[in-house]
Formats: C-alpha cells, sequence, structure tokens
C-alpha cells in the first residue's frame, strides 16, 4: 500500500488535534495580546506617523468638517472614525488619548506596587507593633472611598497626568499591601526561609532575596488588574472634569466633550467607549496567563500536562 500521502495525513491529524484542545480562553489571550500590542504600537508611533504624513495630526482643527461621519468627508479627505465638534479626526485623538489613559495606568501600579509592596514586606516579615501600625495605616486609607478622596484632592491640586496618577496610586497601595503582607505570612514559615536563617543569612537578604521573588506571581496579576481599575478610574475622574483636561485629550474626557452631540454624532460616544470597554477586557483577559508565565512551578505543572496530552502517531 501506497505511503506517499501518510506525512501529509498526520500533519492534518495534529492540526485538528491542536484545534480540537484550543479553548475559548486561549482565543481571548491571543486575541487581547494582539490588539493591546496594536494599541501601545500606535500610541508610540504616532508622532512618527503624523510626522510622515501617514495619520492626521490630533490637533489639526477643521471647522468645516466638524461631526462629520466616519469616511470620506465633505472635502474628499476621509476619516476612519469621523471628525470631532472641532473638525479633528476622531481616530487620532483616541490614540491621542491612549497615550495618556496607558501612561496613567502604568505610573498608578507602579507607584501602588513600590508603597505597597514595602510595608506588605515589612508588616508581614517583622510583625508586631511594626504590623500593627502599618495595618491601621492601611485600614484608615480603605475606609475613605477612593473616588471621594480623589475628587478632594485632584480639587486642591488640580487635574493632570501626574496629579491623577498619584492620587489613584495613594488610594490602591493599600490594597497591594493587604495582599504582599498574606503572601508574606505565608513564605516566611517555608523550608527556605528557615533554611537561610539557619544559614546565618540577614533579614535583608531574606525579605529581598527569599521572599520577594515568591510574591512576583502575586504581584504581578494584581497589577494587571489594578491597571484596569486606575485606567477606568482615570477616564471617570476625566469624565467629571477632574482627570486629564482639554487640550489634552483622555478617553473620559472625550466622552464628556460628545455629550452634546449624541443624538446628531453617534460615533463621538461610541468609539472612545468602545476602546475603554475593549482596553479594560483585554487587560484582563492577560491577568492569568501573565501569573501562569512568572510562576515557575505552575508553567512545569502545564507543560507536563501538555506532554501528557499531546497526540502520538499511530
Amino acid at each position: 500500500m501506497s505511503t506517499v500521502g501518510a506525512p501529509r495525513i498526520e500533519v492534518h491529524r495534529t492540526i485538528r488535534a491542536r484545534l480540537a484542545r484550543a479553548r475559548i480562553g486561549d482565543l481571548a489571550f491571543y486575541g487581547a495580546l494582539v490588539f493591546l500590542t496594536a494599541l501601545v504600537l500606535a500610541a508610540l508611533t504616532q508622532p512618527l506617523l503624523v510626522a510622515m504624513g501617514w495619520m492626521y495630526s490630533p490637533e489639526e482643527q477643521n471647522l468645516l468638517l466638524r461631526n462629520s461621519s466616519p469616511g470620506t468627508a465633505a472635502d474628499g479627505s476621509f476619516h476612519l472614525l469621523g471628525t470631532d465638534y472641532l473638525g479633528r479626526d476622531a481616530l487620532s485623538r483616541i490614540i491621542r488619548a491612549a497615550q495618556f489613559s496607558l501612561a496613567v495606568g502604568a505610573l498608578t501600579v507602579i507607584c501602588s506596587i513600590v508603597i505597597g509592596v514595602i510595608i506588605g514586606l515589612l508588616a508581614g516579615y517583622y510583625g508586631g507593633w511594626l504590623e500593627s501600625v502599618f495595618m491601621r495605616l492601611t485600614d484608615v486609607f480603605m475606609s475613605i472611598p477612593g473616588l471621594l478622596l480623589a475628587l478632594f484632592v485632584l480639587y486642591v491640586l488640580g487635574g493632570g497626568f501626574v496629579n491623577v496618577a498619584l492620587v489613584l496610586a495613594l488610594t490602591r497601595w493599600p490594597v497591594v499591601a493587604r495582599v504582599t503582607r498574606a503572601a508574606v505570612l505565608s513564605l516566611r514559615e517555608r523550608q527556605f526561609v528557615l533554611a537561610a536563617h539557619t544559614a546565618g543569612a540577614g533579614q535583608a537578604r531574606i525579605m529581598f532575596r527569599e521572599i520577594l521573588p515568591n510574591l512576583y506571581p502575586s504581584i504581578v496579576v494584581l497589577g494587571t488588574l489594578e491597571f484596569t481599575r486606575a485606567m477606568l478610574s482615570e477616564a471617570g475622574l476625566s469624565f467629571l472634569g477632574f482627570g486629564i483636561r482639554a487640550p489634552e485629550a483622555s478617553w473620559g474626557l472625550m466622552l464628556a466633550q460628545a455629550r452634546p452631540y449624541i443624538d446628531t454624532a453617534w460615533w463621538l460616544i461610541v468609539f472612545p467607549g468602545l476602546s475603554i470597554m475593549l482596553t479594560a477586557l483585554a487587560v484582563n483577559s492577560l491577568s492569568g496567563r501573565v501569573g501562569m508565565l512568572v510562576d515557575p512551578q505552575l508553567r512545569s505543572q502545564i507543560r507536563h500536562q501538555s506532554k501528557r496530552k499531546s497526540p502520538t502517531a499511530g
């Protein structure tokens, strides 16, 4: 019997087997990864694209084209997502707003993680009066409504990129501190920590060389979730007029500016709203996989299971 087509048949069987094992979660993960990659690249390269003439400037105004619907405008120019009430290209404004929204989320997460991890690490490792002081401090901050605190501080200090990020970090570090403290309480009783004590390692070395690396999976997953919360909070503050302010762009600010035109220019509401929703969904979809990638033990377990389930040639 001829076996010329056997290799091709085997390849087709392998492909079908892999597609059969693909889950909705896998498709969501890769879709979220592609979306976020495209969004970040567009935000980073927008100044270059504008300089090369491949994209409209987000500040360029043309009142003759105000509130033009998506597609070809009256002067023959093409605007994929239409124009706003000042005749600015909506797509360029959305990408410009992504720069601020993503930057605020990243800076907020970095600041809240640095503060929360240090406090949680010290409180969980040393315990005693230091733990009591730090935990009562976190209780005080968590008892104050975060939005109310942010509105009060921004009313006093004014809006802007830096102020919004620092205020949001001020309201979110207690969550990081509590998660870190709980993880440290579990890790400090592990055998590798006791062995480090027995070997004469100093307390600073144990905390930062033995315990802290084992906190990475929890911190990374929490950081991705906090990024979504920070981005949504910034959009809400900008919508209320306390966050990013004109002439800069923010998705929340774009929604606020489009309210008078909701009946006549639907695209000014829909596309910034979709940007917020899709970015939040994409980051949340990545959170679980990111934790798996930075957890060596879980990664080895999944690799072992995948080898056991891999199709074999028959």
